[in-house]
């Protein structure tokens, strides 16, 4: 296998040359550049089996790169990418590309990565070998082969997307059952696996009457046999075998644009509003997510995201799309906030890709709020984990502070700035660690000042209440006495006692 790395910047280029298990991947360099444009001309040359591009790179950006390239090469793209860049990311995605990497690059993940493109090169080969077992029809729509000659038939394509194996050998012969009861009508349905979670069924009719007869019954038919709720979508009827791709497209276009409130049935293209997707106006309730995260109270979090999906029903013109997006993107921002906090964000990341790689698998929008739940959970756990580290360690230095200068004016306040925390909030996580109240905290350090100076010193107890911290002198008895159950007279004459 050869690999080309197309990365504007050298030292990442060195880095992820080093990382890569070149012999056990049977794996060598085709070669490498630092802009878009020479890398384009040199795939095209070296006709390397993978490409590791940039996302951003002068020239030609790599997305621009594996636009050009589409149809003149059969190379396998990977992507890298900041996670401020994950927009270009998804884009890549949608151009078939095997995946993106996050950067910095992990080498592990790198590795698995170019591990599956591998697998995926050899199992296409494989299959290119034993291309005569499949069907002609199926070849036309994964564009394999272009008719030569054009039948007079029309076609189009239902999409059937679902979990591994959810339809069994019984329900298989049953649907087989139902589409050659309509042979004899004029009217043909090949039912195809096309992958391990996508069935797909290429109708085709000597007329577009035919199909306007016969295929709505048909389809009636097979939903009819299904013991669950499904969605599937269907492609327009097109007039050329070469344009079967085209339905199939507009199939996938129909499912993972359907509205949030199509939960079962068969959606086709032609009902679809096709207007660009947009991202939803929800900052607000965005935040108030993020508050419950950072505050660790989970009961609250969780109280938000019911609001923000009970609003996202409320908008119109909202796809399953959207939402995915939406959601998508809030938990990379999420990330990004994390990671400035010091927590390690590397399996959000995996999840978000987790996501984007599922997006257009996405049943339902109860599925992507529980993805969502479970996700805000394991977030709200690790911050609260890291912030008690970090409470820890600025009550720590607070308290070392007071030790040291327990006998200025001292305020709650001033300390919280000193550590960049909330006042109040401070307040509860010092009595947390210490298990006294910061007053109290400052009072005891005093009054152990104070006794210690009574003990080894002749100062008289107004002068040493002014060590302290404390200007008048009664007070200071007071609360000696109260501390101590004597005032700071009987304590200096028992000491000379003992």
């Amino acid at each position: 296998m050869k690999l080309y790395i197309a990365e504007d910047e050298e030292w990442i280029r060195r880095g992820i040359k080093k990382m890569i298990r070149w012999g056990e991947l049977s794996m060598e360099l085709a070669g490498e550049a630092d802009n878009g444009v020479l890398a384009k001309e040199e795939i095209l040359k070296l006709k390397p089996d993978i490409v590791l591009a940039d996302i951003r790179m002068p020239g030609m950006d790599g997305l621009e790169l594996v636009s050009g390239l589409k149809g003149m090469t059969d190379t396998k793209f990977l992507f890298i990418s900041g996670y401020k860049e994950f927009e270009y990311a998804r884009k890549a995605v949608e151009l078939n590309a095997v995946s993106y990497l996050l950067k910095p690059v992990d080498p592990e993940e790198l590795n698995e990565v170019l591990h599956t493109a591998v697998n995926e090169i050899m199992k296409e080969r494989q299959k290119e070998l034993t291309g005569g077992e499949q069907n002609y029809l199926l070849k036309v729509l994964e564009e394999q082969i272009i008719p030569e000659e054009e039948e007079e038939r029309v076609f189009t394509v239902l999409l059937m997307p679902g979990d591994a194996n959810w339809i069994t050998d019984e329900l298989h012969e049953k649907f087989l059952a139902v589409l050659d009861s309509f042979r004899n009508k004029g009217m043909k349905g090949e039912l195809h696996r096309k992958s391990r979670d996508e069935y797909v069924i290429i109708f085709s009719a000597s007329t577009r009457q035919a199909f306007k007869l016969h295929l709505k019954h048909c389809l009636e038919a097979l939903c009819s046999l299904i013991p669950v709720k499904t969605i599937w979508s269907l492609g327009n009827t097109v007039d050329r075998m070469s344009d079967i791709p085209l339905s199939y497209n507009q199939a996938w276009q129909a499912y993972i644009h359907r509205p949030l409130n199509y939960t079962e049935g068969i959606i086709s293209y032609e009902e679809m509003d096709t207007t660009p997707t947009f991202m939803l106006p929800l900052s607000e309730e965005t935040e108030k997510i993020w508050a419950g995260a950072v505050m660790g109270e989970e009961h609250k979090m969780m109280q938000e995201v019911d609001s923000l999906f009970l609003k996202v029903k409320e908008l119109d013109g909202v796809g399953i799309q959207n939402l995915v997006d939406f959601v998508f993107y809030m938990v990379l921002d999420f990330a990004g906030r994390i990671q400035k906090r010091g927590v390690g964000t590397s399996c959000y990341y995996e999840l978000c890709q987790e996501l984007s790689g599922r997006r257009f698998q996405v049943k339902n929008v109860q599925e992507v709020k529980q993805w969502l739940e479970r996700l805000l959970a394991d977030m709200c756990r690790d911050l609260k984990k890291e912030q008690a580290k970090s409470i820890q360690a600025a009550v720590e230095q607070i308290s070392s502070y007071i030790d040291k200068h327990y006998m200025e004016e001292l305020s709650l306040g001033g300390m919280a700035e000193m550590v960049w925390l909330n006042a109040s909030y401070l307040s509860s996580s010092f009595k947390k660690v210490k298990g006294v109240n910061f007053s109290d905290y400052i009072m005891q350090k005093r009054l152990e000042k104070a006794a210690e100076l009574i003990r080894n010193t002749s100062l008289g107890i107004g002068e040493i209440a002014g060590m302290v911290g404390y200007d008048n002198v009664k007070y200071f008895s007071r609360i000696f006495s109260r501390m101590m159950h004597m005032t700071p007279s009987q304590y200096r004459e028992i000491q000379k006692e003992q």
